[in-house]
């Protein structure tokens, strides 16, 4: 009715903004180098995360060291080390995969602590009653069942990544969603920011969704066995 403000558009009119800069190639353009530096970011972060979670929750002396380490540097907001490093490395894709990883890192070492912690005592000692060797041990008993507990900081992460993904791409970046957001706003075209805008919400929307399908079918079943060794 053209009572909303130039700078506000409609769901109709971002959605053809997304149609025209898909066909021109615009949004492709910048979808690719986005989703290289989120994927690599995220896999490696929340992947050493993971596996440090995992093995300071089954050796006490490690978690001794990393435990107190973790606690005095998650508060700090990672994206005050991107000028940091990018003295050493510029302003490359290099030092956003970086940071990326550094953000993605803590929630999924955090959780996969917490869930190793948290395990039913009576599975362990089931195992070594069984003379299981430590190796059989952590991925038979120790790995599954802390496994739910993990996937809910990796999907923390998962979040992250595009958070800091946006924050990255929007200094001094050439190519990326985060910088067609930004330029979209410097240049007042405001169809092209709501397009990048939308466009990332939806790749986040996916990933989450592969994840929580990946997370359901690799814990299925795991509620039914500890009611029924509970009983």
């Amino acid at each position: 009715m053209g009572w909303l403000p130039a700078y506000l558009l409609s769901p109709l009119e971002i959605s053809q903004a997304v149609i025209q800069y898909v066909a021109d190639g615009t949004l492709p353009a910048a979808i690719m180098p986005s989703l290289y530096r989120a994927a690599l970011g995220f896999t490696v972060g929340a992947g050493a995360g993971v596996v440090l979670g995992l093995l300071a929750g089954t050796w006490k002396p490690l978690e001794t060291l990393v435990d107190p380490l973790v606690s005095l540097t998650y508060p700090l907001p990672k994206i005050a080390f991107f000028p940091v490093i990018a003295v050493f490395l510029g302003f490359t894709d290099l030092t956003r995969i970086i940071i990326i990883a550094l953000v993605t890192a803590y929630p999924a070492f955090v959780n996969a602590l917490s869930g190793t912690k948290g395990i039913n005592r009576h599975f362990i000692w089931i195992a070594q009653n069984l003379e299981a060797s430590r190796w059989r041990k952590f991925w038979q008993v120790t790995f599954p069942a802390a496994l739910p507990r993990t996937l809910v900081g990796v999907r923390i992460s998962l979040a992250l990544t595009f958070v800091m993904l946006f924050a990255t791409e929007v200094i001094a970046s050439r190519a990326g969603l985060g910088f067609l957001i930004f330029q979209g706003y410097l240049n007042v075209e405001y169809n092209l920011m709501y397009a990048a805008t939308a466009t990332l919400a939806v790749l986040g929307f996916a990933a989450d969704r592969i994840l929580v399908f990946v997370g359901r079918r690799a814990t299925r079943g795991q509620e039914i066995q500890a009611v029924g060794v509970g009983g």
